[in-house]
């Protein structure tokens, strides 16, 4: 099979699998009661059936063992067990709920696997003056970028079509630099999984029917943080030419939006001396929805922000690698911190009123 109907064969795949299963996995969950049922932080107000992680899975193990075969998917076994001891993780957590501190010791243990396995950061290409790193700081910077992708994408799945919309796009875009690369195992892992995603929003972009929930999350950070660090690892002469520069620069953009996100929220936590793990409504998609806007916009609005921000990084990096990083940084700030920047302006604006509220009844009364 050529390379363009293979692609075309492998989203097609994925994309139709999710498309069959989602509508039953919806009927299941109703009729046993499976609900994610609203609380005081929930973005939703009707009890609405989890899980969603699961046809997206299935749509990409499907494209896996169809596509590259039992015995090709060797090489990538950690990864394949990973992967389903997070769904196990996932579904259990969804279900039932799981402690914040076992959830997180899962991950470490299968970044540490996965590090072991010789993927790994061993070099930071000049970035605040470092290049290649000791063994130890490779394992251990490895591991914290694993997790902490894997913790970010789980985090920004707080609204309908947000975190599905912004995987579809990693997906496309890192499907087609491993096809530039010429490496079909991952092209085909990212164009299936990127099918999955696409059929997945069909049911939760709009009046969500169902929620990835942590089973859909954890996978997907999880696998953007493994693709990641493939792209770290891209040999300096290929038919896609990038300097450790440029790869380093690309991956940032790939993640900065959740990770930036998931950065601030833990220190302002931190800062108000609670758990960065504690459970509140300050996210981006959050503040988004406070300025008026419905989910739809919200998430089209951050949608927005990555794709201008893979622009400006594969655009600057070419040449301008502290520029590119720069100008993502820039980006990713001004549009997460503009609600604030609303509400504030909202805040000194009350007191303005209050203020010359109270300065007319003062002229007032020395005129009575």
């Amino acid at each position: 099979m050529k390379t363009p109907e293979e692609i075309i064969f492998v989203f097609l795949l994925a994309f139709f699998l999710c498309l069959i299963l989602t509508p039953l996995l919806i009927y299941y969950s109703r009729k046993r009661g499976v609900l994610d049922v609203p609380n005081q932080r929930a973005s939703h107000v009707v009890p609405t059936p989890t899980l969603g992680g699961l046809p997206i899975f299935a749509g990409f193990l499907a494209v896996l063992l169809i596509c590259i075969g039992f015995r090709n998917c060797v090489g990538i076994h950690f990864l394949v067990l990973s992967l389903f001891v997070l769904i196990a993780t996932g579904v259990y957590d969804d279900i039932v709920s799981l402690r914040a501190s076992l959830r997180l010791l899962i991950q470490i243990i299968l970044a540490f696997w996965v590090a072991s396995q010789g993927i790994r950061i061993n070099s930071l290409y000049g970035f605040l003056g470092i290049h290649d790193l000791p063994i130890v700081f490779q394992y251990g910077l490895t591991v914290f970028v694993i997790v902490a992708i894997t913790n970010a994408f789980n985090l920004i799945d707080g609204i309908d079509g947000l975190a599905g919309g912004l995987g579809f796009i990693n997906m496309s875009v890192m499907g087609v630099l491993f096809l530039l690369q010429e490496q079909r195992m991952h092209y085909v892992i990212c164009f299936g999984m990127a099918g999955a995603l696409l059929a997945f929003l069909f049911f939760n972009f709009r009046k969500a029917k169902i929620f990835m929930g942590d089973t859909g999350s954890l996978v997907l950070g999880f696998l953007t943080a493994y693709l990641c660090l493939k792209i770290l690892q891209f040999p300096d002469s290929s038919a896609l030419t990038l300097s450790g520069p440029q790869r380093l620069t690309v991956v940032i953009g790939l993640v900065i939006v959740p990770a930036y996100d998931m950065m601030r929220v833990a220190i302002q936590r931190i800062l108000k001396r609670r758990s960065p793990f504690s459970a509140d409504k300050t996210h981006i998609h959050h503040l988004l929805t406070r300025t008026g806007m419905n989910h739809v916009r919200a998430s089209l609005s951050l949608y927005f922000v990555h794709v201008i921000i893979l622009l400006f990084t594969f655009w600057l990096s070419a040449h301008y690698y502290w520029q590119g990083i720069f100008a993502a940084l820039t980006i990713v700030v001004l549009a997460i911190e503009y609600p604030s920047l609303l509400q504030l302006r909202d805040f000194f604006g009350s007191i303005t009123r209050t203020v010359d509220k109270s300065t007319s009844l003062q002229s007032k009364n020395r005129f009575l």
